[in-house]
């Protein structure tokens, strides 16, 4: 069994869930969008904002616990 530092877990967790989490957040503003809540480029512009965040805390995290 590979055995992980507990440093790492909180971004292997995080980037392990980063494809799905993308499918899932483009689906649900994909059908925000569908039903009229909100503007298609209000839509799009959140869906990149989020990820964007994601990718943020992903490398954040990384440098923290490489100390």
């Amino acid at each position: 069994m590979i055995k992980f530092e507990k440093k790492y877990l909180k971004i292997l967790g995080l980037s392990l869930s980063f494809p799905s989490f993308i499918l899932a957040l483009a689906w649900g503003f994909h059908e925000l969008i569908k039903v009229g809540f909100m503007s298609p480029i209000v839509g799009w512009s959140l869906f990149f904002l989020v990820i964007a965040n994601f990718i943020f805390l992903l490398i954040k995290f990384a440098f923290q616990k490489k100390k």
